[in-house]
């Protein structure tokens, strides 16, 4: 199961959210980062599928926008007033687990909100100290800054592996010694085998060569 979970909202910040969740990714891997519709099975209940990610996720990162304390529904009610608001059960249930990192994240040039403008549910949120992901130029350099400080937590995708020795140099190849005589053979018993091995007609020319330059 992923060890970070992305919450968002659409309305507010998806575009910013989808540039998190890459970068994060490509650091710790697609599997430890979660971002409700991407990673969510067809077919399967989302609502029980976010509450059991959110329960396994050792980090929760709260991507704020311009509009994330201001959003409201249709009927014109501030969605963050509304208890079943998807986005407020899922600050809710990390503020509510121990050992959780949660991280409140800027983007947007957003502010922190004040407990003041938060239900009462969501207070906390305002006390956790929050990074930013500022828009380009600064948005890689944020990035970097927010990854050192989850590392501590997690671990990344694949640690560097070591160099690989440098293999050994070839030893230099020794001239072959023509000389039968370097094997510690005598000339007799070198002929009778050459023979034994079954040369031929070629052996008898290399033989007949050898004999007279001895």
């Amino acid at each position: 199961m992923p060890s970070i979970f992305i919450s968002y909202r659409r309305s507010d910040s998806q575009a910013d959210a989808g540039r998190i969740y890459d970068r994060l990714a490509a650091y710790f891997g697609p599997r430890e980062v979660f971002k409700d519709v991407d990673d969510i099975p067809p077919g399967v209940d989302f609502r029980d599928y976010l509450n059991t990610t959110l329960n396994q996720c050792w980090v929760v990162v709260v991507v704020i926008g311009p509009g994330w304390l201001t959003a409201t529904d249709s009927s014109g009610q501030r969605r963050l007033d509304n208890p079943a608001d998807w986005v407020r059960v899922e600050v809710e249930e990390a503020l509510r687990r121990d050992g959780v990192l949660v991280v409140p994240l800027l983007v947007g040039h957003a502010a922190m909100p004040r407990p003041d403008q938060l239900p009462d549910s969501l207070q906390n949120l305002a006390y956790r100290n929050c990074g930013e992901a500022r828009p380009d130029p600064d948005f890689h350099r944020d990035m970097s800054r927010l990854i050192a400080r989850l590392a501590p937590y997690l671990h990344p995708a694949s640690e560097p592996s070591p160099a690989a020795p440098p293999l050994p140099w070839p030893a230099k190849p020794q001239p072959w010694n023509r000389d039968p005589l370097s094997l510690g053979l005598s000339r007799q018993r070198f002929l009778k085998w050459l023979a034994g091995v079954g040369w031929g007609w070629r052996a008898s020319g290399v033989l007949a060569g050898w004999c007279r330059n001895s």
